[in-house]
Parts: structure tokens; sequence; C-alpha cells
């Protein structure tokens, strides 16, 4: 299993799991609750219902990943004159890469003095 089969499970699982409570808390929406407590419920569906579009947001992604071949990306495929088109610009890249050299250190060495003697 790869990585995106086993995060796509574990999404689906979570949406899952989620579904009952999230079912109940819109079951106390309906009934005749006290202001205050119709406030709780709300922003508990508010909190439920935005977890659920992310799951589902994600769950998306991830199966359109895997419909485009992940976790390998094939060689796109070109017509012969665009190919060679690139492979005649190569050259005068690989040129123009030959014009220059890392400017690197030569060299460091770093010396320490004699330890000072704390007084105090």
């Amino acid at each position: 299993m790869s990585a995106v089969d086993t995060a796509l499970a574990e999404v689906q699982a979570a949406i899952t799991a989620m579904a009952p409570a999230h079912e109940g808390l819109r079951d106390y929406a309906l009934l005749d609750l006290k202001p205050e407590t119709k406030a709780v419920v709300d922003a508990e569906i508010a909190r439920y219902d935005l977890r659920l579009s992310w799951l589902l947001y994600v769950e998306d992604a991830l199966m359109n990943l895997v419909d485009n071949g992940y976790p390998t990306l094939a060689p796109a495929e070109i017509p012969e004159d665009a190919m060679e088109d690139l492979q005649e610009n190569k050259s005068t890249i690989d040129a123009a890469l030959g014009i220059f050299r890392p400017n690197t250190a030569v060299g460091m060495s770093l010396t320490g003095g004699e330890a000072e003697k704390k007084t105090g």
C-alpha cells in the first residue's frame, strides 16, 4: 500500500468516524433549545462542517494524485521535431554553463588565543 493509499484510507476513516456525531449535532439543532445551547450546537456544527470540507478536499486531492499516476510521473511524449528543438537548445545551454565556475573558498583555519582567567 502506497503512502497515498494509506492517507486516503485514513481520510475516509475519519469521514466515516465523524458522521454519527455530525448527524447527532444536526438533530440537536432541530430541537427547541435555549438560545445559548443552540449557539453552542451551531458552533460545533460549523466546526464539523469545516473539518468535513477539508477532509473531502484532501480526499479529492489524493484521488487526483492516484489518477495522475502517483507516485511516478511518466515522461511526457512530445512530437519528434519538438524533441529535436530541445536537443539543439540543450547544447547551447551546456555551452553557456561551461563559462561559469563556482566561487569556493580555498581554505580556512581558526586559531585560538590563550584562555583568560576570570576574576571575581
